[in-house]
């Protein structure tokens, strides 16, 4: 420790090297900002899922953006008569934990006219399928959008 100090104080007390010392520095900051940034990617910690209403000819429903925090699915579901998620209509692939821009499901066919539908997140439980009937944890959040999807002709 003595000799850290005495290193440190070497350096402080020659101007010049001042700013040797604030270049070490801030390599050293950087380092250690990107490594966090690759071992931690703090930029999946949040799950965020954006659909918007819509219209088409086909069974693709399109997921404006979903950025997963940890690898998953998307579940469309059709709303019940009560606004829950009844039968479900279409799943993703398994999905890595990153950001998809306009991610088309394919669903079970509809009727043509306008439809209330719902998007959820299925998180992966480590099997690489989408398990269903699995129990939301009580202090973990449902992921959900709500939507309408107009079937034309």
């Amino acid at each position: 420790m003595g000799s850290l100090n005495f290193f440190i104080y070497s350096l402080l007390r020659e101007k010049k090297n001042i700013s040797v010392f604030v270049f070490i520095f801030l390599v050293l900051a950087i380092f250690l900002f990107y490594i966090d940034y690759k071992n931690d990617n703090f930029s999946q910690k949040t799950t965020v899922l954006i659909v918007e209403d819509q219209k088409s000819e086909n069974n693709i429903v399109y997921i404006k953006k979903v950025s997963l925090a940890r690898p998953g699915y998307i579940v469309i579901h059709k709303i019940d008569g009560a606004g829950e998620p009844s039968k479900m209509l279409g799943v993703s692939k398994l999905l890595k934990a990153k950001t998809y821009n306009n991610l088309p499901i394919e669903i079970s066919s509809l009727k043509e006219g306008k439809h209330e539908l719902i998007a959820m997140v299925h998180f992966d439980n480590g099997d690489g399928y989408v398990d269903l009937s699995a129990k939301q944890k009580s202090d973990q959040l449902v992921i959900l959008s709500r939507f309408e999807h107009v079937k034309l002709k």
